[in-house]
C-alpha cells in the first residue's frame, strides 16, 4: 500500500526540494503521482552533455552528435526540461603537426574537419537549439568562433525557463585569423529571458553603449579572458549586476591620474584571478576596486615574481579598514565553505599567488599565502600590514618565516598552528635561548591541530 497518496502535494512537493538534481528524477520514477509533482520542481530536467573536444576523425564527431541529438529529441518528447552542455572544438592545424602528419588518410579527415565541421555543428545541432529554447533552463555552449554568428542566430527566439547561460568561444574552426567576432545581438532570446540569473561569458565580445535586454537585468556574471579596459564596457552592459567574477584580466590601460572608476553601485560581490605586474594592479581594475565600497572581495593574485604580489598588495588593500586574518597554510572552515567560484579551482603551481578575501559577515580581511611560493609577498605584508593581523594560521613547517618576518603583533588575538610535521616537544614560542621571538601582548588564544 502506497501511504504516500495520504500525504497533500505540497507537502511531497516540499520534499522534492531537498533533493540534488539527479535524485529528482530517480525518485520521480516511483509512480505517476511523484512524477507529476516533480514536475513543478526546479530540479526536473535532463541533463545531457555533447563533448566533442578530443576526436579527431570526422565519423566520430558524427556518431557523437547523432547520439546526442537523439537523447535530446527523447527527453524532450518524455516531457522534460532541459540543462545541455554543448563543446565542440576542432583544430586540424594542430593535429598535423603530430606523428601522423605522414598520413595521406589523415590529412584528408584533418581537411575534412575545417571544411565540413561548421556545417556540421549547423545543420545537426544549431539549427535544432529554437525548437527546445521553450524548455531548456540551462545552456553552456563552447564552439569555435566560426560557429559565433549561426548561434546568435539560433538563440533570437524567448527562453522563459532559461536560469543559466555560458557562451564560449575558444577554438579555431575555418575563421581566419584576421577576422574578428561580431558583437551580440541586441535581439537575443528576443529580449526575453525572465529567469536568468546566471551568465558566463568568455571571449564574447561586448561593445561599448550596445546594451542587450535579455542579459541586462543578470544579478550574477562571470567573465573569462577580458582586460581591464573592458570594465566600463562591461559596467554599461551588465548594470543590474551584484556578483561579478573576473577570470584571468589582463592589462592593458596605461596609467593615468586621471582614471575614474565606472558607476557600479549595485556590486556586492567581486571575485578576481589576475596577473600583477611590476607596479601593481592592472590600472582600470585598481579604480574599480578603490574607488567605490564593494562588501565582499576575493582575489587571486599571480605573479612570475613574488615580490610583485607583495607591491600589489597595499594597493589593493588601501581602502579596507576590517582587521586582518592571515592565513599562510589554508583557510579555516568557514572561510572554505564559502569559497567562491573561479577561486575553487586549483591553479598550477607554475606561478607565484596570494589570495586576498575580504567579507562584511566577519568584518575581517582574509591573506591566504604559501610560504614556500610567496615570501616575499609575505615580508611586504608584514612590513605594511603587521599593526592590523588580528588572527594568523600557519603549518609548524613554515614557523622559520614567520618567527624571521614578524618581530611584534601587537593586536594578535587567535594563533592556530597546524602540526604538519613531527613536533618532538619544541616550543614554536621560544628560541634556542628561551627569549620570546614574537611579541603578542593581546594573544589569549591558542589553537593546534594535530593530523
Amino acid at each position: 500500500m502506497d501511504y504516500s497518496l495520504r500525504l497533500p502535494n505540497e507537502m511531497v512537493t516540499r520534499a522534492f526540494h531537498y533533493l540534488s538534481q539527479p535524485d529528482v528524477l530517480r525518485v520521480a520514477r516511483v509512480c505517476s503521482r511523484w512524477r507529476s509533482v516533480a514536475r513543478k520542481v526546479p530540479g526536473f530536467y535532463a541533463h545531457l552533455i555533447l563533448d566533442g573536444d578530443h576526436f579527431n576523425k570526422l565519423p566520430a564527431y558524427e556518431q557523437r552528435i547523432e547520439t546526442f541529438t537523439r537523447q535530446l529529441r527523447d527527453a524532450a518528447s518524455a516531457g522534460f526540461r532541459l540543462s545541455l552542455v554543448i563543446s565542440v572544438q576542432w583544430d586540424a592545424d594542430e593535429q598535423l603537426d603530430t606523428d601522423y602528419s605522414s598520413d595521406e588518410e589523415y590529412h584528408h579527415d584533418a581537411y575534412d574537419l575545417d571544411e565540413i565541421m561548421p556545417k556540421l555543428v549547423r545543420e545537426a545541432v544549431i539549427r535544432v537549439l529554437p525548437q527546445y529554447l521553450p524548455r531548456i533552463v540551462k545552456l553552456h555552449v563552447a564552439f569555435p568562433a566560426a560557429c559565433f554568428d549561426d548561434l546568435q542566430q539560433s538563440l533570437l527566439y524567448p527562453a522563459p525557463e532559461l536560469s543559466s547561460l555560458g557562451l564560449d568561444f575558444v577554438g579555431s574552426g575555418e575563421i581566419g585569423e584576421d577576422e574578428v567576432l561580431s558583437s551580440l545581438s541586441v535581439d537575443l532570446f528576443n529580449g526575453h529571458t525572465p529567469k536568468l540569473t546566471s551568465l558566463k561569458l568568455a571571449n564574447v565580445p561586448l561593445v561599448e553603449g550596445l546594451v542587450i535586454p535579455a542579459l541586462s537585468r543578470v544579478p550574477t556574471l562571470y567573465l573569462e579572458y577580458y582586460a581591464d579596459m573592458d570594465i566600463p564596457v562591461i559596467a554599461s552592459h551588465f548594470p543590474a549586476v551584484r556578483h561579478l567574477s573576473l577570470d584571468d584580466i589582463t592589462h592593458v590601460v596605461k596609467d593615468h591620474e586621471n582614471i575614474r572608476p565606472p558607476p557600479w553601485s549595485s556590486l556586492e560581490t567581486l571575485v578576481l584571478t589576475v596577473t600583477v605586474l611590476r607596479h601593481g594592479l592592472p590600472v582600470m581594475l585598481r579604480a574599480l576596486i578603490t574607488g567605490q565600497r564593494i562588501p565582499n572581495v576575493y582575489a587571486r593574485l599571480l605573479s612570475a615574481d613574488c615580490a610583485d604580489i607583495g607591491i600589489a598588495v597595499p594597493s589593493f588593500l588601501k581602502h579596507f579598514q576590517s582587521s586582518i586574518h592571515l592565513s599562510l597554510f589554508e583557510l579555516d572552515r568557514v572561510e572554505a565553505e564559502s569559497y567562491p567560484l573561479p577561486l575553487s579551482i586549483p591553479r598550477d603551481r607554475d606561478t607565484y599567488l596570494m589570495e586576498l578575501h575580504t567579507v562584511t559577515t566577519t568584518n575581517r580581511l582574509t591573506l591566504l599565502a604559501d610560504v614556500n611560493e610567496s615570501p616575499s609577498a609575505i615580508a611586504r605584508v608584514a612590513t605594511l600590514l603587521w599593526e592590523h593581523i588580528t588572527d594568523l594560521r600557519f603549518a609548524y613547517s613554515g614557523k622559520e618565516l614567520v618567527l624571521d618576518t614578524f618581530v611584534s603583533l601587537p593586536h594578535l588575538t587567535t594563533l592556530h598552528v597546524i602540526l604538519d610535521i613531527r613536533v618532538n616537544g619544541y616550543n614554536i614560542g621560544d628560541s634556542e635561548d628561551g627569549q620570546l621571538v614574537v611579541h603578542c601582548p593581546h594573544l589569549d588564544r591558542i589553537v593546534v591541530y594535530a593530523p
